[in-house]
Formats: C-alpha cells, structure tokens, sequence
C-alpha cells in the first residue's frame, strides 16, 4: 500500500507531499485521515512527487489543519494513497483498509469546517 509523507509548510504554501510504497506485514509508522469526502469537484492543487494532483475541497482543508510548519507527517489517505482511476487497484486497496486503520497509530476524522450559523433541527 502507498502512504503519503505531508511535508512541513506554512499556510499559504502549496501542500507538497511525497509518497512511498510499504507492506501492511511491516509498515513504518503512520497516520490516517478519515474525512467526509463532499463535493466530487476537485478544483484543489496539491504536490505529489512534484507532480499537480486535484483534490476536493474539503480533502483540501483537511490537509491543510494537519500540516505542521515544521515536521512531516506520515498519513495514509485514500483518494491519494488509492490510485481512484486503477478499479482493480482500488477494489483490492479497499479490501486492506480495516488494516490500514487497525495497523495505524493515530486516526484523524474530518468532517469539514463548522458552519457559522446552526441549523435549528
């Protein structure tokens, strides 16, 4: 499985990130993110490898509360970590993500920013 190292920046930075491959049987420490994924529109820019990848908005933001301006952080995210084009891929990725998770030190749930006004319910 890929896991996706998130490297040190400030906030108006452009999110750089590398990517590794490594084995559920022996994997280095890492992190996951668990998020609403919201609208399918990726109109965001993030850095893969020096390469542009999309992502939505709300994967955006995520990313952007998780770095830290100065240390790395290691996370295994699916729309990233997942080749989404590659169904053979994804469908065999999605089959390991229970130990994805279990195997994880930390797992982070982003739901997206609060909205300014409540709703009555």
């Amino acid at each position: 499985f890929r896991l996706l190292t998130i490297l040190p920046g400030l906030p108006h930075e452009a999110i750089c990130c590398s990517q590794m491959t490594a084995t559920l049987k022996d994997p280095p420490a890492y992190k996951t993110l668990s998020y609403a994924w919201g609208s399918p529109t990726r109109n965001h820019t993030v850095f893969v490898d020096n390469k542009k990848l999309l992502v939505t908005e709300n994967l955006h933001t995520a990313l952007l509360h998780l770095r830290n301006e100065q240390r790395a952080l290691c996370i295994w995210i699916d729309a990233i970590c997942i080749n989404q084009q590659n169904l053979c891929e994804r469908s065999q990725q999605v089959g390991m993500m229970r130990d994805i998770y279990k195997k994880s030190k930390r797992v982070y749930v982003w739901l997206g920013t609060p909205r300014t006004h409540a709703r009555n319910l």
